[in-house]
C-alpha cells in the first residue's frame, strides 16, 4: 500500500514540491563568487511547514527528524533550506528546490520496505512447508502418546 501511495506522490509532483507551499527568503551569500556575492541578494532559503503536507504519519516523522526541520511553527515544524552554490538566485532556487525534492523522497522511501524477490518468497514457503510439516509430526507423536495412555 505504502509503494503504492509513494508512486502516486511522485507521480503528482513529477515538477517537484508546488511552489505556493513554499516560502523563498534572498540573502547575501559567502564563498567565492567575487564582488557579486557581497552585493547581491544570491543565497537562497527555502522554508516549508510541514502542517501544509498532507503525507502519512510515518513521513511526517521522518521529515521531522531530518537536519533540516526545525520546530516552529507549530504543530510540525518546517523545513528550511539554503543554497548558495550558484551566482544566481535562479539557479541557487532550484538547487533549493531540487534539495527539497530528495529530502521528500527519502522521508517517504524511509518507511517502506524492500520489494521481496522470488528467490526470498520461494524460501520462506519452503521454511514455512517444513514448520508445518515438523508441528504436524509432534501433533501425532503427542496424539500416539495419549492413546497409549487411555489403552490402561
Amino acid at each position: 500500500m505504502a509503494w503504492k501511495e509513494y508512486e502516486a506522490f511522485k507521480v503528482a509532483h513529477k515538477q517537484g514540491i508546488p511552489e505556493d507551499l513554499c516560502s523563498f527568503s534572498y540573502t547575501t551569500s559567502s564563498g567565492p563568487g567575487g564582488q557579486n556575492v557581497n552585493k547581491v541578494n544570491t543565497r537562497v532559503v527555502l522554508l516549508l511547514p510541514l502542517s501544509r503536507l498532507s503525507v502519512p504519519p510515518y513521513v511526517m516523522y521522518n521529515l521531522q527528524h531530518t537536519a533540516h526541520h526545525i520546530s516552529s511553527p507549530p504543530p510540525y515544524g518546517s523545513l528550511q533550506i539554503s543554497a548558495q552554490e550558484h551566482r544566481t538566485q535562479p539557479g541557487n532556487r532550484e538547487e533549493a528546490k531540487k534539495r527539497l525534492w530528495r529530502i521528500m523522497c527519502e522521508a517517504w522511501e524511509g518507511g517502506l520496505g524492500g520489494v521481496t524477490s522470488e528467490q526470498k518468497m520461494e524460501r520462506v514457503r519452503r521454511m514455512e512447508g517444513q514448520w508445518k510439516r515438523r508441528k504436524r509430526a509432534e501433533k501425532e507423536f503427542l496424539k500416539g502418546k495419549k492413546a497409549d495412555r487411555r489403552a490402561y
